[in-house]
């Protein structure tokens, strides 16, 4: 037993300093990033407050993601549309897809479709398959729309054949 111990001490401590080590690199790495991502972000809002479209596009991506500023889709949002009114086709997309999903705006299917057709003019692949999928599937409301008919039309019926299918006014006695 005494063996035992003498192996799995040594063991045990190299395990733990080893698990220690690599935690103590993982968070090295994640700072590194982090202030990586928080110079770029200070480049790119330079540039974006500047009038640069592709800039606010890319400050308005690192909102989205929260890399080097605090996540914040409003935020996203904001910096998209300075994007998009200049003719960005990807920020045109990305607000599109962002109304579509009500991330950062009020969901507006029909704002995103504007956004999208922009976007398509200008050949984002993104935004035509968006308009072939998103536009051209029926949406929730329709379908509850028919199905809502469905229902009517079924009470209409039961009503009709006297309140009820599928036997006689003897048998419901």
């Amino acid at each position: 037993m005494t063996s035992l111990r003498k192996i799995a001490t040594p063991v045990a401590c190299v395990a733990v300093i080893s698990g220690a080590a690599i935690l103590w690199w993982v968070h090295k790495q994640k700072a590194i990033e982090r202030k990586k991502f928080g110079e770029a972000a200070s480049i790119s809002r330079v540039g974006a407050e500047q009038g640069d479209a592709r800039a606010q596009f890319e400050f308005a991506s690192m909102y989205y993601k929260g890399k080097g500023v605090r996540q914040d889709y409003g935020e996203a949002a904001r910096w998209l549309r300075k994007a998009a009114d200049q003719g960005y086709a990807k920020a045109q997309y990305d607000l599109g897809y962002m109304y579509s999903q009500g991330k950062g705006l009020p969901p507006d299917h029909a704002e995103a479709a504007r956004w999208f057709r922009k976007a398509a003019k200008q050949g984002d692949t993104k935004a035509q398959r968006a308009l072939k999928t998103r536009l051209s599937t029926p949406s929730k409301v329709l379908i509850t729309i028919e199905f809502l008919g469905t229902i009517l039309l079924l009470v209409s019926s039961y009503r009709s054949a006297g309140g009820a299918f599928g036997c006689s006014s003897e048998q419901r006695s």
